[in-house]
Formats: structure tokens, sequence, C-alpha cells
């Protein structure tokens, strides 16, 4: 897992899911635990194998939101005014065909159909910082684009 780009409020977000994470696990293990007491039938020895799978997604997921938290890079939210910054709606010109669009920049979950582009995609990235007028460059597999910024709101 590479980097992950957030602002302050999704670091803290996921400290938050992360801390639900593992209030969940263990009360998956506080229950298994009781169950186990009472194995008294076969009806008890299912019950504790579908616990023994529920731990192991509760564990799949708190590592995977811990491993996000390790690589999470905090940026600040805040940009100075007449740059891209999160939160920024811009419009940009696409060099290679005279197209142009207008997207919102945002920190990590995006609705592209809806004009967001997160900063950890190849355009959010090579965006971010710039201001009326500049060119960028960003990569997407083997071929090169370029944009030049035309407004941000």
């Amino acid at each position: 897992m590479g980097i992950i780009t957030m602002d302050q409020t999704g670091y803290d977000r996921l400290s938050q899911e992360i801390e639900l994470a593992k209030a969940e696990l263990q009360r998956i293990q506080r229950t298994r635990t009781e169950t186990m007491r009472s194995l008294h039938s076969s009806d008890a020895i299912m019950d504790v194998c579908d616990f023994v799978t529920a731990e192991r997604q509760a564990t799949k997921k708190l590592n995977d939101l811990l491993a996000k938290q390790r690589n999470a890079k905090i940026v600040d939210s805040a940009h100075t005014a007449g740059t891209i910054g999160f939160g920024s709606i811009v419009k940009v010109l696409f060099l290679e065909d005279s197209s142009d669009s207008t997207m919102e920049l945002k920190v990590v979950s995006v609705a592209p159909r809806e004009g967001e582009v997160s900063i950890q995609s190849p355009i959010g990235a090579a965006l971010y910082g710039h201001r009326v007028g500049d060119v960028v460059g960003y990569s997407v597999g083997s071929s090169f684009f370029q944009a030049k910024v035309i407004s941000i709101d």
C-alpha cells in the first residue's frame, strides 16, 4: 500500500474507524469466549465457528485500517487564495484535444461522474498548489497529458 494523502479531518475519521473496529473485535472475542464456556451442544460448536469467521473478518478490517493509518500523509486542507487546494473547483483546458472540464479537488473519497477528482489521482496531484495560467503535466499509464488551469473557485 502506497502513501495515502488526507487532511486532518480524514485522519481523525480514520482514527475513529480504528477505535470502532477494535471495539467490534473485542466484542466478538468476548462473545466467542462466553459461547465456548457453554459448549454443551453441537449448536454451540457451530456458533464458535461463526465467531471464528467473524473474528477473522474483524481482524482483517482492523489491520487494513491500521495499514492506511501507517501510510497516511496528512496535508493542510487550507490553501492560499488563488492556488488549487482541497475543495477548489477548477476548470482546466486539456491541451491534447482542446476540451475543457470543471472538477472539484477532494482528499480521499470521490465521485468522478460528479466532477470530483482525488488528490491521489494523477491529475489531482498535478493540479494541487498551482494557479490560473499554469500548465500541469501528468501521466496515466504510459501516456502523458497536459492541462492548463483556466479558473479556480
